[in-house]
């Protein structure tokens, strides 16, 4: 937690420089889960992140997520 914070503060310092275009004040938006679909969708967001960044090409590649461990939607 101490090195994303201090990860978290550089970016943000050298948001323009980086051309992250982070609006505001942080990286992180926290937000409450409503019902059992948004958790679903958030998951799906979740596994879908590393395929989105083009590191591989469906979520089950990605080494360290939960998605090739037999995560299921019927699992919860």
């Amino acid at each position: 937690a101490i090195l994303q914070s201090f990860i978290g503060r550089w970016a943000l310092m050298h948001n323009a420089e980086l051309g992250l275009g982070v609006p505001g004040e942080s990286l992180y938006w926290d937000r409450f889960i409503r019902n059992e679909q948004h958790l679903m969708s958030v998951i799906e967001y979740i596994h879908n992140n590393p395929v989105k960044a083009g590191f591989c090409n469906v979520a089950g590649q990605w080494r360290w997520s939960s998605a090739p461990n037999g995560f299921a939607n019927d699992e919860l």
